[in-house]
């Protein structure tokens, strides 16, 4: 396992998926990340609107990134205070591998 590297994956609105892109290109330009469009299926009615309750999913971005353990904080910090209130739901664990074939 390599401990110093983690996996930050987030969901967003897609509305945001122009302003997370320049967002992360400009947090670090070397940088990889990946994103595609995902359906997530949420009980919680008060978050989905009228559309969204009778299908039982809504369009959400998803975005992952391999980030080194030492710029974890500093990456969350400053997303944290970017996207206060935004609804992004975000996961982050430890990467078990990596690489290129």
């Amino acid at each position: 396992m390599n401990a110093d590297i983690l996996l930050i994956s987030f969901n967003a609105s897609p509305a945001l998926e122009e302003t997370l892109v320049d967002w992360l290109l400009e947090f670090d330009p070397e940088q990889r990340f990946t994103s595609y469009t995902i359906d997530e299926h949420n009980c919680d009615h008060s978050l989905l609107s009228l559309a969204e309750q009778v299908t039982g999913r809504q369009k959400q971005i998803h975005f992952e990134l391999l980030i080194a353990k030492d710029r974890y904080a500093g990456f969350m910090d400053k997303f944290r205070m970017d996207f206060s209130r935004s609804g992004i739901h975000y996961r982050v664990v430890p990467a078990l591998s990596q690489g290129r074939f």
